[in-house]
């Protein structure tokens, strides 16, 4: 029997077996009194038939402090021990371990900090304690990634699991090798966690050996959810509403050959529930909401709003961070848009009177010197929905002056783009970015040229700046966005649009439209070939047969998506260009989209240029 240290040792202590530790800690001559504590901690979990064959402990149970999480590790000699991590987040950074099983710990502390860092940029750097005696290895992974999120949401974990998963950064987390389950399997009966975490995909689990498995998902974002339902208990609205703010910025507001609708419901769906906390369910319907207005689902998008809307929090009761951040500017600007969406664009519409009672504020707390970074980026977001509904109008009345109003909004804080938009990436926003921005000023640069003939000297000056001169050597890296933007700015600029970069602008976005689909905005730069006249004949009909294949002609398109408008301007294209296509679906009779398709039916020779977007 190895000296028993006189002081709390937790890796020591998951090395020894069960019995080993009754006998000394019930000794009243044994000197470390912490095992005497522990050992009635253990006791306390086994069940019955255990005990019955073990000494009752003398002393009162104390284990574990809250936030150390079980690892279940196996020693080269294929024995089983037990272990714990724990992770706290501190401002100063710690040194960069050497050790396999240290090196796991801090890539999954990590790795759940910079998830975690797009809500809070200033997070700070993860600290850990690992008690862990021979055994673990990269195994030691998964255990840590659920001791960062209980950390991370101050969680109260329940204390029937034990954890067994690899992590390492750039791969996610994975299972362990098969033949050092059994160790830890039995490792883990000996000290009373009936429930296992392991990985998805792992193999070599037996069968009846008394134990409940939960597999956790490779993929970090989803393992948090995983996690959160399987060990915390009775977590806190706030926590559960920054965990969904995080997948809401990992995969909702991403690129959109990224996002997936019916996952996303999926992943929100559990959340919406009337057993939920109103802060759990107001930021799930939101999620909801703008991942179907991405989708063109326009209706669905108005009902989940007004759901979120019902469960809203008062200005008192916003969270911290991010989240609270969100609620009070960025959502009013979600909102605007969703009404813009839904063909709403008048100025006395409710949410972009919000949207301009809103940016007043903000914009008055900047002129006074209040604001900081957050505010400046909500102004930013706030103004650009402004510039938004502007350009809207502008298109429609034909109404050059509306357009002038855009482009001051749109550029006014062109000084501050580029440490704004740093800061996006630093927080993981990449919906919002230098190119984003850019593409707004191209929208009401178009309006303007296609309405006056030409643009004003000095917006060509700023908009000289957004592509260089051999940005078409670089259009096979252009995304979905970019690609039409770039050939559109050539246009306006009077840059030549050559038939050997026509090609490649059809080629890119060929493959882009047959690879995610035929929706939007994959058919844009078929549209803009076919606006402009770009390239030969041969080019064009290429063009015209893409975006004839386009879901603006599918029976599936919803009839209250304001896609129903850009329909009906691919419809006249295609007419102007002889190509068989399906006709243009009509709006819901009775909605704000329906009386503007009616109207532009009836002036089709300026239907063209009205249509937004």
């Amino acid at each position: 029997m190895n000296t028993a240290p006189p002081n709390i040792d937790w890796a020591w202590f998951g090395a020894q077996t069960v019995e080993d530790i009754a006998r000394r800690a019930t000794q009243e001559s044994e000197p470390a009194v912490w095992i005497k504590h522990a050992y009635a901690w253990i006791y306390a979990r086994l069940d019955a038939s255990r005990r019955r064959n073990l000494p009752r402990p003398i002393a009162a149970p104390r284990g574990p402090s809250a936030g150390m999480v079980p690892v279940l590790g196996a020693t080269s000699t294929g024995i089983g021990c037990l272990g714990f991590v724990a992770v706290r987040f501190e401002s100063t950074s710690c040194p960069k371990p050497t050790d396999d099983m240290e090196c796991a710990v801090q890539e999954a502390a990590e790795s759940v900090g910079d998830v975690f860092r797009r809500l809070d940029f200033d997070l700070g750097h993860p600290h850990w304690r690992l008690d862990a005696w021979l055994g673990g290895g990269r195994s030691v992974g998964l255990s840590s990634v659920v001791a960062s999120l209980i950390s991370l949401l101050s969680l109260s974990a329940r204390e029937d699991f034990a954890a067994t998963g690899c992590y390492a950064s750039g791969v996610g987390l994975s299972p362990v090798a098969p033949d050092s389950l059994s160790a830890k399997l039995q490792a883990a009966k000996r000290w009373g966690y009936p429930r296992i975490l392991v990985v998805e995909g792992q193999t070599g689990i037996p069968t009846d050996c008394g134990l409940e498995f939960v597999e956790i998902p490779q993929d970090l974002v989803y393992a948090l959810f995983a996690i959160l339902r399987e060990i915390a208990d009775g977590p806190a609205a706030q926590a559960v509403a920054r965990l969904l703010a995080v997948f809401d910025q990992a995969v909702v507001r991403a690129d959109p050959r990224d996002q997936d609708l019916d996952h996303t419901l999926r992943m929100t769906g559990e959340f919406i529930d009337p057993s939920k906390p109103a802060l759990v369910r107001h930021v799930a319907h939101d999620i909801r909401g703008r991942a179907l207005l991405h989708a063109g689902q326009t209706a669905e998008a108005v009902a989940e709003r007004e759901l979120a809307d019902s469960l809203r929090p008062g200005a008192l009761e916003f969270p911290s961070g991010w989240l609270g951040e969100y609620l009070k500017w960025h959502q009013v600007a979600h909102h605007a848009v969703l009404a813009l969406d839904q063909g709403r664009w008048d100025d006395d519409e409710p949410e972009h009177r919000q949207l301009d009672r809103t940016l007043d504020r903000l914009l008055g707390a900047i002129d006074d010197h209040r604001a900081g970074r957050e505010e400046l980026l909500a102004a930013l977001f706030l103004s650009n929905a402004r510039a938004r509904r502007l350009d809207f109008l502008g298109r429609w009345h034909r109404d050059a002056g509306l357009l002038r109003r855009a482009w001051t909004e749109v550029t006014r804080f062109l000084p501050q783009w580029e440490p704004l938009f740093e800061y996006c990436r630093e927080i993981g926003l990449r919906d919002s970015n230098l190119n984003r921005q850019q593409n707004y000023c191209l929208d009401i640069l178009a309006s303007y040229w296609h309405l006056e003939g030409y643009l004003p000297a000095p917006w060509l000056d700023i908009a000289s700046t957004f592509w260089s001169s051999d940005a078409e050597l670089e259009i096979n890296r252009l995304g979905p966005f970019d690609l039409p933007y770039f050939l559109r700015w050539r246009v306006l600029s009077g840059h030549p649009i050559d038939e050997a970069i026509v090609a490649r602008a059809l080629e890119t976005g060929g493959r882009m439209f047959d690879e995610n689909g035929n929706g939007y905005p994959f058919f844009l730069v078929f549209e803009t070939v076919l606006r402009y006249g770009l390239g030969n004949e041969r080019q064009r009909g290429l063009a015209a047969e893409k975006l004839a294949r386009s879901k603006l002609f599918s029976k599936d398109l919803p009839n209250t998506s304001i896609l129903t408008l850009l329909a009906l301007r691919a419809d006249q294209l295609l007419f102007q260009a002889n190509c068989p296509h399906g006709s243009a679906r009509r709006p819901q009779h009775g909605t704000r989209l329906g009386d503007l398709f009616e109207e532009l039916v009836t002036q089709s020779e300026l239907l063209v240029d009205r249509i937004p977007y």
